[in-house]
């Protein structure tokens, strides 16, 4: 068994607010802490060698954040760094059997790799900004864009610590949006809505347990959505379909490949008249 017990504590700033913009300013440390490192089925594994007790995971964290408008284009600016002492991650193990009386060649036996809980020797740190975009055409359209970036990096590249990350170190997203748009001046496409979004992710490296550990290719998908708002039947109908374009691609190591998925919904409000 595995006991986890989490403290925080947490500083928010935000200064007076201001026509047009504002900053927040957030500093975190947080507190991990294990009674044990044990991790699936133990009577499998030869933990002998693994460290009994955890140390306690120390975080400190910095936040900014900058939305900020200019008349049509709204613009929201983000930064944050983590720095961990004794971060919590995974080391790989190996138990087998080797018969040393056996005439050569003598070949390992009831081999099993298993991974355990493992403290980092040294400091471990992520970082990462984004920066968003929505830009508005009129009251009906709207253009948007997204990126972020986000990295982790160990104070001593050969330690052995797997951290376990999981995370694209670039991604962005482009798209376009509109809302209660009249076409063609008919009763029944007064409430016209779409959104149209491209997504564009960097391929990153995952790290599962040992059987499900690789890399994640590159993808790109593309979404879209019409809705149509039927009011004398309080009722919305939703037509889309997400990698509309059916770029078949895995999102985790040893997951499934996901293509495209078409769907149709109806939304009834139960409003009162």
């Amino acid at each position: 068994r595995a006991f986890l017990f989490n403290c925080s504590q947490a500083t928010i700033v935000v200064p007076e607010p201001q026509k047009g913009s504002n900053i927040i300013f957030a500093f975190t440390t947080k507190f991990k802490l294990f009674s044990t490192n044990l991790i699936g089925n133990a009577a499998l594994c030869d933990l002998s060698k693994a460290p009994e007790l955890l140390i306690s995971q120390k975080l400190n964290s910095v936040l900014f954040k900058v939305p900020i408008l200019f008349n049509s284009l709204f613009v929201d600016l983000g930064y944050y760094r983590n720095s961990y002492q004794h971060f919590l991650g995974y080391q790989l193990g190996v138990t087998t059997e080797l018969d040393l009386d056996s005439p050569p060649p003598v070949f390992p036996e009831n081999t099993i790799v298993y991974r355990y809980s493992a403290n980092s020797k040294t400091k471990v740190n992520t970082q990462g900004f984004s920066i968003g975009l929505n830009y508005y055409l009129s009251n009906t359209i709207t253009l948007n864009g997204n990126y972020s970036f986000n990295e982790l990096t160990k104070v001593d590249e050969d330690d052995p610590i797997i951290p376990a990350y999981n995370t694209p170190k670039h991604k962005y997203n482009l798209g376009i949006s509109g809302r209660n748009i009249n076409l063609f001046d008919v009763d029944v496409l007064k409430k016209v809505g779409f959104s149209i979004n491209y997504k564009w992710v960097e391929g990153f490296q995952y790290e599962g347990s040992p059987q499900f550990t690789g890399y994640v290719p590159t993808y790109d998908l593309l979404d879209a959505q019409i809705s149509v708002d039927v009011e004398r039947l309080n009722s919305t109908i939703k037509i889309g379909a997400s990698n509309i374009l059916d770029n078949e691609h895995y999102e985790t190591y040893g997951g499934p490949d996901i293509g495209r998925l078409a769907y149709i919904s109806l939304l009834y409000d139960f409003k009162k008249d």
